[in-house]
């Protein structure tokens, strides 16, 4: 209770009645003893930097908060309060505190942009207990989300509630110690803290682009060395939708992978059986036979060691399994720039009609991040195919000689190119 006093009575045997001989007592307060961390249930828990309450960025928590207790975690039910930290400049003079405190490495600090920071350092938001238990919410609002992800301390502090113990002097000022001094007074402030993990509601595969080797065409080949490019970006999503600005290589990122593939049939696309494509059927079966040879035949080639970006070891050929390597995600806009290499099987027997395949051709699935020690792992999003649509034409090339064998020192010989 806030406000609470003794009335000091005796009973006069003479009248038969209570009499105050005394008058009431100073007025004082008796407040919980902590703040203490509740789970989405209510279930009060224990929380450390190492063993957080996990949750997702961006998504919004009716029931996310702290439990006002005393004695063995008993919920001080008559602790009713709405905190907010007020204005006065330093900690001490603060008799209201609602502080959010990310928990980043000097290296993330110092790499990610000054706004990223300097934004969750001043989130403005409510506690709001009724009947000993609070729910924290943003200003503004009736539910609680953090705007990016990672390790975060939330810190509440009340030295309001104990207002008239503090105005008499009657509690030791900017102290929750519950232990008397030597005047028998307690601290005036009621105190927590709990610690939140933030991880991302899930990773998206976005704006896919493809292009031609060198610019305008690309020979059908099993050579990595002339292939056509799909580039494009990844990044981690918060619950709202918005890119979780931490998600970089100083700060959170992890090793993410996926599997890059074709779902849609190829038009004009002769297979190495000699079968085209024609996509103005209606046949299921055909159609569907068709689809299984490019995607038998398409080649997914690896990168260099040493890039970011790696094909899977045992994948097969035509299977675009890759991982991502952390260090891949920029710190300035969170998103990790991908580049592969793809062409489609060729054989020396059978010559190809030109054919063109679409940003539209391909799919990505099996999109995740790896698990991190206080980050939880990340499911993959929904490919959303992009409006902008690109392509890449490819053709099938010959080289024939006459002869192929001369003099050591050398011999002229006329090649002749062949594109069909």
């Amino acid at each position: 209770y806030s406000k609470l006093f003794f009335n000091i009575s005796v009973f006069n045997t003479d009248t038969n009645q209570w009499v105050s001989e005394c008058g009431y007592s100073d007025a004082f307060a008796v407040r919980p003893e902590k703040f203490v961390a509740h789970q989405n249930n209510g279930t009060i828990v224990s929380t450390s930097e190492t063993s957080p309450i996990r949750l997702v960025g961006g998504a919004p928590y009716t029931n996310t908060g702290m439990t006002a207790v005393y004695g063995s975690n008993i919920i001080a039910t008559g602790y009713t309060q709405t905190l907010q930290t007020d204005t006065a400049t330093n900690d001490d003079d603060k008799t209201q505190i609602v502080r959010f405190t990310p928990i980043l490495s000097s290296t993330c600090e110092a790499n990610v942009p000054n706004t990223v920071v300097t934004n969750l350092k001043n989130i403005n938001a409510n506690a709001v207990f009724s009947q000993g238990k609070g729910t924290l919410s943003n200003s503004g609002g009736t539910n609680f989300s953090y705007p990016d992800i990672g390790l975060v301390k939330v810190y509440l502090k009340d030295a309001s509630y104990t207002a008239i113990d503090g105005a008499q002097n009657d509690c030791i000022k900017n102290s929750d110690t519950t232990t008397k001094n030597s005047d028998a007074k307690v601290g005036c402030d009621i105190r927590g803290e709990m610690f939140l993990s933030f991880a991302p509601q899930s990773i998206a595969v976005r704006d896919l682009q493809i292009s031609n080797f060198g610019g305008n065409m690309t020979y059908v080949s099993n050579d990595r060395a002339m292939s056509s490019n799909a580039t494009f970006n990844i990044q981690a999503l918060l619950g709202n939708g918005n890119i979780a600005n931490l998600y970089t290589r100083s700060c959170y990122a992890q090793r993410t992978s996926f599997t890059m593939g074709i779902d849609q049939i190829i038009p004009d696309y002769t297979d190495n059986n000699g079968e085209t494509t024609d996509a103005s059927i209606a046949d299921a079966t055909t159609l569907a036979r068709n689809l299984a040879s490019a995607i038998r035949e398409v080649i997914f080639f690896d990168n260099d060691a040493g890039s970011d970006t790696r094909k899977i070891a045992g994948s097969a050929t035509n299977v675009g399994s890759y991982s991502v390597n952390a260090t891949a995600f920029d710190d300035t806009d969170a998103t990790a720039r991908v580049n592969i290499r793809f062409n489609f099987a060729r054989t020396t027997n059978l010559a190809k009609n030109p054919f063109t395949v679409s940003s539209n051709t391909f799919t990505f699935n099996n999109i995740s991040s790896s698990n991190a020690s206080i980050l939880a792992s990340a499911p993959g999003a929904a490919y959303v195919r992009p409006a902008a649509v690109s392509n890449a034409t490819f053709y099938y090339g010959r080289v024939y000689a006459p002869t192929y064998t001369g003099p050591q020192t050398g011999f002229n010989e006329n090649l002749y190119y062949g594109i069909y």
